[in-house]
């Protein structure tokens, strides 16, 4: 499960998109990217982008399953989640 402050950042970087569509009742957690969000191949590209901006991170569909990360708000979280835990070990590391 994706950390709340993590989820929310998500979610406002998916509100910031100019694409998206938004559910009545707001971006949740289950909805999915393509089918409730209208999430296309560009906008896919433009909110990779945008969580790279955010975060500070890279998402390099070679080495991190960017399919499966990227089916709900959810799953997009915690793969943000596994990518700011390795920049993290990363950075600790001699």
């Amino acid at each position: 499960m994706a950390k709340a402050e993590t989820l929310l950042r998500v979610i406002r970087v998916l509100h910031s998109l100019p694409d998206i569509t938004v559910p009545p009742g707001g971006i949740q957690q289950v909805h999915t990217l393509a089918r409730d969000l209208g999430v296309d191949s560009k906008g896919g590209v433009d909110l990779i982008i945008a969580l790279e901006d955010e975060f500070g991170i890279f998402l390099n569909p070679v080495t991190h399953d960017l399919e499966s990360g990227f089916e709900t708000v959810g799953s997009l979280s915690e793969l943000v989640d596994v990518l700011l835990a390795e920049a993290d070990s990363a950075q600790a590391a001699p």
